[in-house]
């Protein structure tokens, strides 16, 4: 309720609240490392999963702290259940031009009670895919502009979640106490509860595809596994990035590749077709703004950025953005393999693919790193687990913006985001090297 009731966000606690994240998120750390000391016994899964639970059941009734995207889901929600298409209405064009769009979205923004004039970025039209929008519906026809609707939505997938994930964490013989990675993230808790980010939403497809990607004996399964990955997609577009690494090894049966293909693009044709004034909408078309604009928050992006504005390109800013697209295709395709993997290697190489997207991303938001974090448990990087933690470092943002500082986080504090969990995901990963290269010498010896 402070967030609510500040007049300004300096009064807000934003301070207090990041460093409470902060010691959470070490403390989450801390309790993962002693995982492969102890024993799975019943009554501590128990424990980890109705310690996870209150977390989450915590956050129904909290005021979202730093974040507005929920008011655009509500409102986009409202939008879709009414049978308007919100890529082509823009919040903006209702408010401005109300003679100009349906009457029943007019309707609809004197019903929102003020909620309209909340949704962020309101020239923009949406940049959410069919998919997303039609659980934003969802939520809007079990509880007409209810944000606790939304997150009970949520819940039902995250849970979902939980069980694919302790299926996964079979597959690839880990402890099922692993599942306190995910279970127990506050970023998780923070972003996908209190925020209610729809990312939570997409989890469970992405998981279906992996689990069956693991039966490649099956057409059945892949050709299941690829419509998942679609269905997936039609939340938000990045698991299609994962196609290669899930689907190189069918290779050499060209005839169920295309079954996959096929099957997949049944899924998406007409959440596509409905979603295509996003890419054609003009200067309202949220996708296409979205692609174009948005930067915050990176590391890797901004070195590419700086690079490229150092050579005689006329735009430097989409020179920046074509190298890191280019360099994620190539990272994609190359960790991926025509045989097929054990089940672990297969969720390292998913991790590794979704791990460089977040990093090679223009915007590095807090809530992208859920993508990664239902990919922990399967293989718990150390480097990658930190970084999960000193990503709420993001809200210092709010606070040094609203005091005219911006430039320091840009510009400073945001290597402390990165640097850290960089410096580990090396030094781990010269380590595994080393171990590797020692075991292979004394079984040749």
């Amino acid at each position: 309720m402070q967030f609510e009731n500040a007049s300004a966000l300096t009064e807000a606690p934003i301070l207090r609240v990041t460093g409470f994240l902060l010691s959470a998120a070490m403390v989450h750390f801390a309790a993962v490392a002693m995982i492969p000391r102890t024993h799975a016994v019943r009554w501590i899964f128990a424990w980890i999963f109705a310690v996870g639970m209150l977390m989450r059941i915590g956050m129904f009734w909290s005021s979202p702290i730093l974040e507005d995207d929920h008011f655009r889901y509500r409102w986009e929600g409202a939008l879709v259940a009414s049978g308007l298409n919100p890529a082509t209405i823009s919040p903006q064009s209702i408010i401005n031009t109300p003679e100009r769009v349906p009457a029943a979205a007019v309707l609809l923004a004197k019903e929102s009670e003020g909620l309209i004039n909340k949704v962020g970025y309101p020239d923009l039209a949406t940049c959410y895919p069919p998919g997303a929008t039609a659980l934003f519906a969802m939520a809007y026809l079990l509880s007409p502009w209810s944000l606790t609707s939304w997150r009970g939505l949520l819940i039902a997938f995250d849970l979902a979640s939980l069980l694919l994930l302790l299926g996964l964490l079979r597959r690839v013989d880990r402890s099922p106490l692993y599942i306190a990675v995910y279970w127990w993230s506050p970023l998780v808790i923070k972003e996908g509860f209190n925020a209610a980010h729809v990312d939570i939403a997409l989890t469970p497809f992405v998981l279906i595809a992996l689990i069956l990607v693991m039966q490649p004996s099956r057409a059945s399964a892949q050709i299941g596994a690829a419509m998942a990955l679609a269905a997936a997609s039609t939340i938000k577009l990045w698991p299609l990035a994962l196609a290669p690494v899930l689907f190189l090894p069918l290779i050499k049966r060209p005839r169920l590749i295309l079954a996959t293909a096929f099957a997949g693009g049944l899924v998406l044709a007409l959440p596509l077709w409905a979603f295509l004034p996003a890419f054609t909408g003009g200067e309202s078309a949220g996708l296409l703004a979205y692609g174009r604009e948005w930067q915050m928050n990176d590391a890797l992006f901004m070195l590419l950025l700086w690079l490229a504005e150092k050579l005689p390109w006329s735009s430097p800013e989409l020179v920046a953005r074509g190298i890191s697209a280019a360099l994620f295709v190539l990272f994609a395709l190359g960790i991926a393999r025509p045989h097929t993997p054990t089940p672990a290697v297969l969720a390292g190489r998913v991790l590794a693919v979704v791990a460089m997207l977040f990093m090679l991303s223009p915007a590095q938001f807090p809530w992208y790193y859920l993508w990664v974090m239902p990919l922990l448990p399967l293989y718990p990087s150390r480097g990658l687990l930190l970084l999960s933690g000193i990503l709420f470092l993001y809200n210092l943002r709010f606070y040094l913006k609203e005091v005219g500082h911006v430039e320091i986080f840009d510009q400073y504090l945001v290597w402390l985001e990165y640097l850290p969990a960089w410096f580990l995901l090396l030094f781990d990963g010269i380590r595994g090297y080393e171990r590797t290269a020692r075991k292979s010498s004394c079984e040749t010896d």
